[in-house]
């Protein structure tokens, strides 16, 4: 992981920036459905989750809020009932709100204006295109099972390959069979063989079959080469030949033997997963806004004679609810293992530990000595997803006895998404 610096600290920044931001307009969004559709009920709704945004701006902006601070603080004083003036007024504090904004920050503003979302598939914008290789007569289903495979990762698992077999091509006036396959082996990222006991039709002028053809264009095109054998009773004797020659120990590649097509799929999928890697999720502007997120609030401490306990209170801020939580605390002094709590019972559970101060601090990538980090663990849409909070501390010694005040948040919260089954 990253150290924390200058540079990583003014990225969690401008995405906070971001996401109030985009807060603050689907909000806008939502105040002006109400008012089109007479939904008055919801003005104090949307009054109240506008006072937050407005505070969470002032703290990551720090200056040019302070007015629009004040007068969403009045307003409460002032609105005493919901109805169509009440979501008029919110309207127009939303917009002064993203005016003052727009004024401090114009890249980010208008980095964060809604626009249409460019597709996403797979591990770049690029397609991979992987070259199906087998005879055709006998094997259609073999060619089909292969296809299926690489369509289902493309459908479930965000990859992004691109099937080029033989009985796809375009029709081609101007050059022949032989020459459109072996261009397409050549403009391929991977070629993927299928071979069983058949040698297959033989090429008249080179005196080899199309299939050991089209793979002596992916060796010397130096591919991604994924051999699949089916072993048969019979075995053509030329085809034999062929087979040494691909497994060939020193020039050669490892293939995997297949039974079936249902055995062929599942291992063309796994190839290609191992070939190409995890694709990792790419998060949405909507996952932004659904992301869970927690507020983290200091209850006090206790300094003991071997030793110091903090306690904080965990509760759900914002984005969609999920049931349960892993939580440690970490730190060059503090660190305490990953312990399991309930979502529905956070009101209810002590977020606390005792630490033994003598000891020698260890070291902590995102955590200074002077911090207490709290972190928060939980998995949802697909991906461990992790949110880190900070508060300074101060670790005084007074008549051999060592000791620690907390004191202030530090205002930035750390969000991270990891690829692991398991975060350490």
């Amino acid at each position: 992981m990253a150290q924390r610096d200058t540079t990583e600290s003014d990225y969690y920044r401008d995405n906070q920036r971001r996401l109030i931001l985009k807060n603050l307009q689907t909000l806008q969004g939502n105040v002006k459905k109400a008012i089109a559709d007479g939904a008055v009920s919801l003005a104090s709704d949307y009054e109240l989750e506008y006072h937050l945004l407005v505070r969470r701006a002032w703290i990551w902006w720090r200056t040019g809020m302070t007015d629009q601070l004040f007068i969403s603080q009045a307003h409460v004083l002032k609105q005493k009932k919901n109805d169509i003036d009440h979501l008029r007024w919110l309207d127009g504090a939303v917009q002064g709100v993203l005016t003052v904004i727009a004024d401090q920050s114009p890249e980010l503003y208008q980095a964060a204006l809604p626009r249409k979302e460019p597709m996403r598939s797979g591990r770049s914008t690029q397609p991979v295109r992987v070259f199906i290789s087998s005879i055709v007569d006998g094997y259609e289903d073999r060619r089909d099972a292969a296809r299926d495979a690489i369509s289902d990762l493309n459908q479930d698992e965000n990859y992004n390959f691109q099937i080029v077999r033989a009985e796809d091509l375009p029709a081609s006036g101007e050059k022949s069979p032989e020459e459109t396959c072996l261009d397409a082996v050549r403009g391929c990222h991977v070629y993927l063989g299928i071979y069983g006991g058949k040698y297959g039709y033989v090429n008249p002028r080179l005196g080899i079959s199309a299939t050991e053809q089209e793979y002596d264009a992916a060796r010397k095109g130096a591919k991604d080469i994924l051999i699949f054998v089916e072993r048969t009773e019979k075995c053509d004797e030329r085809q034999d030949v062929f087979l040494r020659k691909v497994g060939d120990y020193q020039k050669g590649q490892f293939w995997k033997e297949v039974t079936d097509v249902h055995q062929l799929k599942y291992e063309v999928a796994r190839a290609l997963r191992t070939a190409m890697g995890p694709v990792k999720r790419t998060s949405t502007d909507q996952d932004e806004r659904d992301r869970p997120r927690f507020a983290c609030q200091s209850l006090g401490f206790s300094n003991f004679a071997d030793g110091f306990e903090p306690v904080f209170k965990v509760s759900h801020w914002e984005g969609e609810r999920i049931p349960n939580i892993a939580w440690r605390f970490r730190g060059p002094r503090f660190r305490t293992e990953w312990k399991q709590a309930s979502c529905l019972s956070l009101d209810r559970t002590k977020f606390s530990s005792r630490f033994d101060l003598s000891k020698n601090p260890t070291a902590d990538d995102l955590v200074k000595s002077d911090e207490l980090g709290l972190e928060i663990r939980y998995y949802w849409r697909g991906q461990w997803r992790r949110e880190l909070h900070r508060w300074h501390v101060t670790v005084k010694s007074s008549s051999g006895k060592s000791g620690c005040d907390v004191n202030d948040p530090i205002p930035e919260t750390l969000y991270f998404d990891d690829e692991a089954d398991e975060v350490g």
